[in-house]
């Protein structure tokens, strides 16, 4: 990428390092965009495109929209096809099929962006946006030597930029309800979209909402700033920093431009955490470290580096090893250590992409002398216990099988963490941690997974939603298996709904009825009043059955309330829940 910068006749009266701290602002983003288009942005110093900026405004930008009227389907086919192009095709998997607007919505596009997109730019006049920075401000033009009251240039010009470059929310106070890319990936909570909601602020996500990248302002001005101060791409404070991250970096990727390869090692998922938090594993425990990359095409396979450790304290007897990318842009270090029962002390191992792309340190744990009983799983495990083991999940839905009926155990269970006592056979105190189901050998299986979010506690409260309390445990097994597929609390109640479950059981088909029904699950009791105005939702279109299913069990409770007394989710939580599968 290739950025002009056009300066307003202001800028003359500018300090005379603006300019050189403009252009490494750009220098920055141009060496982290590489797609093979010219970008020009119109600069003022006091002003932005002959408006006057405030001091408490700190510096504005404007993108400049492109005048090709856009559908939602001609949006969505260019992202799509332009995610495909840049390797980075699981940024489209989580998007909507269909208008999330109903059609009630504009798309715009802006024409930088455009240009990544394959789509038409169409503009009146060569600029691309205009920015601007207040006067009044104590500006610090070297962030390695930024004064205790001046606020970041070099970070608040790639902030500026990025705006031009279509990182905004339209959505937010819009009154024109023009929406763009950027509000695809601005979520309110998993599998529902911010800009439906009516309200400002949200969550960033690539993956329909499962992780938060962080959190957008609750501003009403579309600006898809983070909250934090310390990132480029959020609001400035005096003496801060900020930093280009790899996040902004996979945002940018999102907004449909091509990036130069980069990576990141066990880093952070989220700018609201920028500093991860130290990794501590014991001999005989792996530790999964995360590659992240943008740019980097799946299927590639990146050689790393071990150091810090001697290879024969590692499973794989090797300080070398190799990590192939995934399609998601992801693949897994498993860095596993022996328990080799040689008391040779803590030490901390660093794991290096060759190259030095990239590197994270992981301390590792001298844990020789205690007894081998302590297991860590790799994702996604079924695992057969041995007597007196703590047993560790990491990743996924984990399993781990006894060879003695449930009737022989008692459950205590606190958080993530849950206490087996055999009371008639050989296996003894059982704890598991991070495991979501017990198996024994009579067919029955205990579900452990009751906090909230986990597919026990989802399954739970669809349950209770659409078909009473009563149900919970009758219809369990049935219902954690399509949550254990990965299916989401929508598709759930897709399927509910295509099968016609509810109103079987009412007798109706009638909007009145399956309300009353369902509300009064949530609620505990009927109020026809309250209920009205979610059956004019059903009648004029607004919901479909479904999605207001949906909406009940995953607004139903956090946890205090009627639905979660009735389903006794504290007993679920203390004890799980014993099921045939």
């Amino acid at each position: 990428m290739q950025i002009n910068f056009i300066y307003d006749s202001s800028c003359n009266a500018a300090p005379s390092a603006f300019k050189a701290a403009l252009q490494a602002g750009a220098d920055i983003i141009d060496k982290a965009i590489i797609n093979s288009i010219t970008v020009n942005i119109q600069v003022g110093w006091g002003e932005s495109a002959g408006t006057l900026i405030d001091k408490s405004a700190v510096a504005t930008a404007s993108p400049t929209p492109s005048q090709a009227p856009l559908t939602y389907s001609q949006l969505i086919n260019a992202v799509t096809a332009t995610a495909n192009a840049n390797n980075c095709s699981y940024l489209a998997d989580n998007l909507p099929e269909t208008d999330p607007t109903e059609g009630v919505g504009f798309w715009t596009v802006y024409t930088a962006q455009a240009a990544a997109l394959n789509l038409p730019v169409l503009k009146s006049g060569k600029i691309d946006g205009s920015i601007g920075f207040a006067a009044g401000i104590d500006w610090g033009y070297s962030p390695i030597n930024l004064g205790a009251n001046q606020v970041d240039f070099i970070g608040t010009v790639i902030h500026e930029i990025t705006h031009v470059l279509g990182r905004v929310n339209s959505s937010s106070g819009s009154t024109n309800q023009n929406y763009g890319v950027n509000d695809l990936y601005d979520y309110a909570f998993l599998g529902k979209l911010q800009l439906t909601t009516g309200t400002a602020g949200g969550y960033y996500s690539i993956n329909g909402g499962a992780t938060n990248m962080g959190n957008l302002d609750d501003s009403l001005n579309g600006s898809a700033d983070w909250t934090v101060v310390t990132d480029d791409n959020g609001g400035s404070a005096n003496g801060i920093a900020g930093v280009f991250s790899f996040i902004d970096l996979q945002v940018m990727q999102a907004l449909g431009y091509k990036m130069a390869p980069a990576y990141q090692l066990a880093g952070a998922t989220s700018v609201d955490n920028p500093v991860p938090t130290e990794v501590s594993v014991n001999e005989g425990e792996h530790d999964f470290i995360n590659v992240q990359t943008v740019g980097v095409t799946p299927g590639t396979t990146i050689n790393y580096l071990i150091s810090g450790i001697a290879a024969n304290r590692l499973i794989s007897d090797s300080l070398t090893g190799a990590v192939v990318i995934g399609s998601d842009g992801t693949g897994t270090i498993d860095l596993e250590i022996k328990n080799d029962l040689v008391t040779d002390g803590a030490t901390t191992v660093t794991v290096t992409l060759a190259g030095n792309l990239a590197s994270t340190s992981v301390i590792v744990n001298d844990t020789s002398l205690t007894p081998d009983n302590i297991v860590t799983l790799p994702p996604n495990s079924t695992y057969s216990a041995l007597a007196n083991q703590i047993i560790n999940g990491t990743l996924g839905l984990n399993k781990v099988v006894f060879s003695e009926p449930a009737a022989n155990f008692t459950v205590t269970q606190s958080g993530s963490s849950a206490t087996l006592v055999d009371k008639v056979g050989t296996f003894g105190t059982e704890i598991l941690n991070n495991v979501q189901r017990a198996m024994f050998n009579d067919g029955l299986a205990i579900a452990l997974d009751f906090q909230s979010g986990q597919n026990g506690y989802l399954t739970a409260m669809m349950i209770g939603t659409a078909f009473g309390a009563n149900k919970v445990s009758a219809y369990f097994a049935a219902g954690v298996s399509l949550y254990d597929q990965g299916q989401s609390n929508f598709e759930v109640a897709a399927l509910i709904e295509s099968l016609n479950l509810i109103e079987n059981q009412i007798g109706s088909t009638s909007n009145s009825a399956w309300v009353d029904f369902v509300y009064t699950h949530v609620i505990g009791a009927s109020n026809l009043a309250a209920e009205a105005q979610y059956v004019n939702a059903l009648n004029n279109g607004t919901f479909t059955k479904a999605t207001l299913l949906a909406l009940a069990a995953g607004a139903a409770d956090s946890g205090s309330g009627s639905l979660a007394a009735q389903i006794n989710l504290v007993g679920l939580q203390a004890t799980g829940l014993i099921y045939h599968p």
